[in-house]
């Protein structure tokens, strides 16, 4: 069987009604795919790393400062992951939130394989550790904001 592109790549994203691993998944309401991911915040910069999977992938992503931002609408973080051959790859964008509540949030938009951009919302999981965000739909964050 031929391994995919995507098969030993590094990526991050919560979206169903199931569970995965120890995360819940939430399925955004037109999306046929279930994906689970968490963020954990790294000490010492401004960096984070978490993971994205789903039936047919499971891979790690960091979120990277923007070092090219210069104006408020630009993403704060770049999304990277790994190719299977090591190289570095962005997959996406991200930006710093305050909901309407004042609660900190991470809005992504992540180019996945074969589909359309991913936007999902990262916010606090507090049955996690403290920094570790958890990923949801973005429909949901927008009506409990």
């Amino acid at each position: 069987m031929k391994e995919s592109f995507w098969s030993g790549v590094i990526l991050i994203v919560v979206i169903g009604m199931g569970r995965c691993g120890s995360t819940v998944c939430n399925q955004g309401k037109d999306s046929k795919e279930m994906y689970c991911g968490e963020l954990t915040k790294m000490d010492g910069d401004d960096a984070w790393t978490g993971h994205v999977a789903s039936v047919d992938m499971d891979v790690e992503i960091a979120l990277v400062p923007n070092g090219y931002k210069s104006l408020d609408a630009h993403p704060d973080y770049v999304i990277e992951a790994r190719s299977p051959k090591g190289r570095v790859i962005r997959v996406g964008s991200a930006w710093a939130m305050r909901s309407r509540a004042g609660n900190e949030y991470l809005s992504l938009v992540l180019n996945l394989p074969n589909q359309a951009p991913v936007r999902v919302n990262a916010v606090v999981d507090e049955r996690a550790e403290p920094g570790t965000y958890r990923i949801i739909p973005l429909s949901n964050v927008q009506s409990a904001a």
